[in-house]
């Protein structure tokens, strides 16, 4: 589960209008797209995406608020689709997943040597709860007639190929998996994807205006948010889920937070949940001293006191983590550095073996110099400290002595394939995404008057689930009770239940009242201060079982008793079948406070 938003319960209510639709700018029952399995050459020729639905013509939320097919900018002037429209459609294979883009504009211009400033394609790739930003990639066609394609974020490279005929753009690429940092596409795999169609206006060069498919995550900064969710269906038929050779999960030259300060962070900045919003961001590699880096570090006011620790995090996606048998890592560093995966520590080289926790004022074992500065140092690492979709990468840079002349800083990780795998469990429930702290969770204040929750809710087929408590222990008090989910059918419409009904879960703990489904989940709450809150997993159809997820408690502080229902909204994680967010208010008749979240 994935708690990552908290209200009070006098603003729930404008909170859950805008949830539902458009909550990404894209026009309603427009923003998904279901990709098929297709093999497609990347020539610029539409004639392979003749079986394949385009979404065309799409609107979106301008920044002024408005639904609109096109917006104009920086004194552009759009007449209509004949002016500039465009269509997007997506397909894949297990290697490849391909993105094709068809444009009508009356006039095609692309002066610029960047590939987003004029005519031209931007691609912006999210994780599947479109709150991460992984991967964009721009391409274009130059007044030339030279493709430019870079990748602005994320490893590359990419194969693109854009033709022009008439008043028709044809834009095509190809992304493997290693671009976007995944060891291969499979059925069922959710992305975030957003793409928007730059135009220029006649003989005015860069942007005038854009269309596409949530062009707004890319344009006014890149917001995963405003993705659309496009799911891969379909089988490629090759039969094997393995795979073999080697996929970068972290290239050379990456983009890294990083902070350069001289400040003692601890030990919680090497951890996936740690907030580095306030870090800055740039591309390795990093240092100072040599004139060649691509991102020179602050070392302080006083050159003979330089800074002795730097700090680096890196956060990448991996899929089917269980099938990765094999890690190296390559580590460029001058002088010493300490690398942890997920907050596990890795790789210690050129540091002290103790003190077994590094202080920001431990100094590197030795003084690196010549060929040593540039030299990635390799490394084999156990696998098994991924994790499936965000990890971390967190390095800690040390020098040797205050008077150092130079710093560098880069790293790549490699993951090497095997020829088998094993069955993967169902993944766990995600209880804390990447950058969500349990500090975060915090309600001051309780607002009375709630309605009683639902104790029943409709499956798929119409029929009803529902929360029973039943007394247990010999007593008939309702809080000595035992909870279970029982399904009812009424199949021919009379208001009263065909049979009685079957248990799908029993066993949940007493004074259960409360029930929500969204997606795969059934989330079940009670009354009763402190009381878990169950999550449960649908079967695979409506009659089937239901199959315990996990159970979560909110701990409040001070005694007494609280309002029974915390749920008020509940809704599951878009694109992520096995994570929820619940929107949630709690407190009691004195107005307690939440402190924290606990996982139970």
């Amino acid at each position: 589960m994935r708690l990552s938003r908290l209200l009070l319960f006098g603003i729930v209510a404008a909170a859950m209008r805008s949830l539902p639709a458009m909550a990404n700018g894209i026009e309603e029952g427009r923003d998904t797209f279901t990709a098929g399995v297709a093999s497609i050459e990347v020539d610029g020729d539409a004639a392979d995406w003749a079986d394949i639905r385009f979404l065309g013509n799409v609107k979106f939320r301008a920044e002024n608020g408005k639904l609109v097919l096109f917006e104009e900018y920086a004194g552009g002037h759009w007449s209509g689709p004949d002016d500039h429209s465009s269509a997007v459609a997506f397909a894949w294979e297990s290697d490849a997943l391909y993105l094709g883009v068809v444009v009508t504009d009356d006039s095609h211009q692309h002066a610029s040597a960047n590939a987003w400033n004029g005519d031209g394609v931007q691609v912006v790739f999210a994780n599947a709860a479109r709150d991460t930003v992984t991967h964009l990639y721009n391409f274009a066609l130059h007044d030339d007639g030279r493709v430019i394609a870079d990748h602005e974020r994320g490893p590359g490279p990419y194969e693109a190929a854009v033709k022009r005929a008439g008043s028709v753009t044809t834009y095509e690429a190809r992304f493997t998996p290693a671009s976007l940092g995944v060891d291969r596409f499979r059925s069922g795999q959710k992305l975030g994807i957003g793409v928007c169609v730059n135009d220029g206006d006649k003989e005015e060069p860069g942007q005038k205006g854009w269309s596409g498919w949530g062009p707004h995550a890319a344009v006014f900064g890149k917001t995963a948010s405003e993705t659309g969710l496009v799911t891969l269906t379909g089988s490629p038929g090759d039969g094997d889920d393995g795979w073999t050779g080697q996929l970068t999960l972290v290239g050379e030259g990456a983009t890294w937070k990083f902070l350069d300060n001289g400040s003692n962070q601890g030990a919680a900045w090497s951890k996936l949940g740690f907030k580095d919003s306030g870090w800055k961001t740039g591309k390795a590699p990093f240092g100072y001293g040599d004139g060649d880096e691509t991102t020179r570090l602050d070392f302080g006011g006083n050159a003979n006191a330089k800074h002795i620790t730097t700090y680096f995090r890196h956060v990448f996606m991996v899929n089917r983590h269980d099938t990765i048998p094999a890690l190296s890592l390559q580590l460029l560093r001058d002088d010493g550095a300490v690398v942890y995966l997920n907050g596990q520590e890795i790789v210690r080289d050129n540091m002290p073996a103790s003190p077994a926790a590094m202080g920001h004022q431990t100094r590197a074992s030795s003084v690196v110099d010549g060929h040593d500065e540039h030299h990635f140092y390799p490394f084999e690492i156990d696998p098994a400290g991924l994790i499936e979709g965000a990890n971390l990468l967190a390095v800690e840079v040390h020098q040797a002595n205050r008077t150092s002349s130079d710093l560098r800083f880069d790293l790549k990780l490699v993951a090497h394939g095997g020829d088998t795998e094993e069955e993967a469990e169902p993944a766990p429930l995600q209880l804390l995404g990447p950058g969500v702290n349990a500090a975060d969770f915090r309600v001051t204040r309780f607002a009375t008057g709630l309605d009683f929750p639902l104790g029943m809710q409709a499956l798929a087929d119409s029929s009803l689930l529902v929360v029973v408590s039943e007394p247990s222990g010999g007593g008939d008090s309702f809080w000595n009770s035992s909870g279970k989910l029982v399904r009812l059918v009424d199949a021919d419409g009379d208001g009263h239940a065909d049979e009685p009904g079957r248990t799908l879960y029993g066993g949940l703990p007493s004074a259960q009242t409360s029930l929500r489904v969204a997606g795969n989940l059934v989330l079940v709450t009670g009354q009763g201060k402190n009381r878990p809150i169950t999550i449960l997993r649908l079967g695979e159809n409506p009659a089937a079982p239901l199959t315990l997820a996990g159970r979560i408690r909110i701990n409040y502080p001070g005694g007494g008793w609280w309002h029974p229902h915390s749920a008020l909204a509940f809704r599951a994680t878009p694109g992520q079948p096995d994570a929820i967010d619940l929107f949630f208010q709690a407190g009691s008749d004195s107005n307690y406070a939440v402190t924290k979240k606990t996982a139970t």
